[in-house]
């Protein structure tokens, strides 16, 4: 991947604009076992959502006493 970000083939899209905001859902069946690299990104995509949940729900308390 370096070498096609080297090459301009790849960019990295902006983190703090951002491109545009979607809802995304992720279907998978439960009975199938999941891969290691699958398990894992399905627990890292599960951390970070739960952080998001974390910075929404102070953000909402914070703005209750503007």
């Amino acid at each position: 991947m370096r070498d096609d970000i080297v090459q301009g083939r790849l960019q990295r899209l902006p983190p703090d604009e951002g491109v545009a905001d979607l809802d995304i859902y992720m279907l998978w069946s439960q009975d199938r076992k999941l891969s290691a690299a699958e398990a894992a990104f399905i627990d890292a995509l599960n951390v970070f959502i739960d952080g998001q949940r974390k910075v929404l729900s102070s953000s909402v308390a914070l703005n209750s006493f503007a």
